[in-house]
């Protein structure tokens, strides 16, 4: 799921560099076709539940992509900020953020040193199997790792514990 989203965002990303521009910018205009439909995904993506939806509405979101042919440069904000509203719910139902998430909960959870140094190592073998993989966490999946370890970290504080490498 996440190498198809990281496709679509990047074909997506490559459009909306070689934007051009057609006429004088500031008009107000409704959003086009393309803003209106990447808006339904980003609806649909956080409204889902589950991985199956979200791997849905990824598949979704190539199609979308590789049926654009052009990006009106005055779309680009509109594209950018529904993209990463998308990518933020998704990043949501990832699998790998999940899990990460529920590391932070178990090291939250301990009461003594000892436990905290047992979820640390846990934490450790979570980034070597991620570097493992290959696969690199998109922005939207990199931000929530680093929020849920700002909470980690206040946790393991507590037992005077590194953050784990």
């Amino acid at each position: 799921m996440r190498t198809v989203v990281l496709g679509s965002c990047l074909l997506l990303a490559g459009l909306l560099a070689s934007c051009t521009k057609d006429d004088a910018a500031g008009a107000a205009r409704p959003p086009s076709e393309l803003v209106t439909r990447l808006g339904a995904l980003a609806d649909d993506g956080c409204a889902c539940k589950d991985a199956a939806c979200a791997a849905d509405v990824s598949k979704r979101l190539q199609q979308l992509a590789d049926g654009t042919t052009h990006v009106d440069d005055r779309d680009r904000p509109a594209l950018q900020e529904t993209q990463a509203r998308l990518d933020a719910c998704l990043a949501e139902l990832d699998p790998v953020i999940i899990a990460y998430r529920g590391l932070v909960d178990d090291v939250c959870a301990c009461a003594d040193k000892a436990c905290g140094q047992r979820v640390s190592k846990r934490f450790s073998a979570w980034a070597a199997d991620l570097e493992a993989s290959g696969a690199a966490l998109r922005p939207a999946d990199a931000k929530a790792v680093m929020r849920a370890g700002i909470r980690a970290k206040g946790c393991l504080d507590r037992f005077g514990l590194p953050v784990p490498q």
